[in-house]
């Protein structure tokens, strides 16, 4: 009975760790797509900050020109 017990475990276990790397490759995956989306979506905002920083630089230069 024990040992049924232990064969019907370890190969529980191997399957268990089986589906444990597969969902860790899926969230590396899933992540590096994250940082990728991540690292493109800040690319955009810094040209947008850049483009709309540009303007606010002026807007203040111009503003503390008048006081």
């Amino acid at each position: 009975m024990d040992s049924c017990l232990s064969t019907i475990s370890s190969s529980s276990y191997k399957k268990y760790e089986l589906d444990n790397k597969k969902i860790f490759l899926c969230q590396l995956q899933i992540s590096s797509l994250c940082k990728m989306e991540l690292s493109q979506k800040s690319k955009l905002d810094q040209e947008e900050d850049e483009s709309g920083g540009s303007t606010d630089k002026s807007v203040e230069h111009h503003m503390g020109s008048v006081r």
